[in-house]
């Protein structure tokens, strides 16, 4: 399947799924929620540095959120590598709260695990929409 056609599929049966974030009444206003899994081999070709890498997998959902007029609370970030290298993750949270703190959003928390290839996951972005209707 294309990634439109597993979308379509989605929506059909998950209503507040959208294509760069969900949407979730909370009160007087919608919460908008983003997640995003970027792989070492597809997403960071030969030679991206980790600081690079961190900066990215956070700045695509931060990006989402930015689509759909929201701003951001806060950010998770969950890394998988098969080794967890102090080097690596210390890169990657450099280029993740460097990306966190121009945007306005602070880094809250994530996941570690160990797994084949590099995986990072940048999850549960909150951003609040600037209107009370479905965006």
């Amino acid at each position: 399947m294309r990634e439109t056609d597993v979308l379509r599929l989605i929506a059909t049966r998950v209503t507040a799924a959208g294509d760069d974030a969900a949407i979730v009444p909370f009160h007087k206003t919608n919460l908008l929620l983003t997640t995003d899994m970027l792989h070492r081999e597809s997403d960071f070709p030969a030679g991206t540095t980790p600081r690079t890498i961190g900066w990215r997998s956070v700045a695509v959902s931060l990006s989402d959120l930015a689509a759909m007029g929201a701003r951001p609370l806060g950010v998770l970030l969950a890394l998988a590598d098969p080794d967890l290298d102090e080097e690596l993750i210390s890169g990657v949270l450099d280029g993740a709260l460097a990306c966190c703190e121009q945007s306005g959003a602070p880094l809250v928390g994530g996941d570690i695990d160990r797994q084949r290839e590099l995986t990072l996951v940048s999850t549960g972005e909150i951003g609040r929409a600037s209107c009370r209707e479905r965006v």
